[in-house]
């Protein structure tokens, strides 16, 4: 699968000949006891870069440069390991959660299909919803190939890009939503904000600019819950 992210994926490569045992984060990596490719264990590390480059870090930022080439890359990478080598640990701890509103899409051209077969309204029971932002899809104006749905005067407004003709109107109205999830996140507390903007890979700005507006009004009114396992 193609994922159009060249930034990234130079970066995880450099990350390669980056590390090494003079920093703890090298040394966790490299001594790493599960299955680093499994595990996610590249993006982990590479969240935290971003996360420095967002908040602009000069030698976080001239790595993910689109102009940077490889050995530049490097050299960037492992100066900026070693001064933030203690913040970066942290990264280690878990896998990445991305959220996004675009995710949505997919999830309300399901919503428009339950309505058009068993009327309405909808209740969302979300399993795994991490930060909440698919909770809030009423929140959200939505363009699906040229079919209008949703908030049109949201200020989050997701249009995918589309190949095939468009779905047919169709109204959702939803009564209620409520998640669950075993790390939910706070998208309104600055400190998991930016951890969850960490994830938002450079190639993709929109959705970055997107995130903004995401984590600073709509998660406000999801009600998420934190739940100690599913089974």
């Amino acid at each position: 699968m193609r994922m159009d992210a060249p930034v990234t994926a130079r970066v995880c490569a450099a990350l390669a000949q980056a590390l090494d045992g003079d920093t703890q984060t090298g040394r966790r990596v490299l001594g790493w006891s599960g299955a680093p490719i499994e595990d996610a264990l590249p993006l982990r590390l590479v969240g935290g870069l971003n996360a420095l480059a967002q908040a602009g870090d000069a030698d976080a930022v001239e790595a993910f440069a689109r102009e940077s080439d490889a050995a530049a890359t490097r050299a960037a990478l492992a100066r900026a390991i070693a001064r933030h080598d203690a913040a970066l640990l942290g990264w280690l701890d878990g896998p990445p959660q991305t959220n996004e509103a675009g995710r949505a899409a997919p999830l309300m051209l399901g919503l428009m299909a339950v309505a058009r077969q068993f009327g309405q309204p909808i209740e969302i029971f979300e399993i795994g919803s991490s930060a909440g932002f698919n909770l809030l899809i009423d929140r959200f104006g939505f363009d699906l190939g040229g079919t209008l749905v949703g908030d049109q005067a949201s200020r989050v407004q997701v249009a995918p890009a589309w190949h095939g003709p468009p779905p047919a109107p169709a109204g959702a109205r939803i009564s209620s939503t409520a998640g669950v999830d075993i790390a939910p996140i706070d998208a309104t507390d600055p400190a998991q904000a930016a951890r969850l903007r960490g994830y938002v890979w450079s190639d993709a700005p929109e959705r970055l600019a997107r995130m903004h507006r995401d984590a600073a009004r709509a998660p406000r009114r999801a009600r998420l819950w934190r739940c100690g396992g599913l089974g």
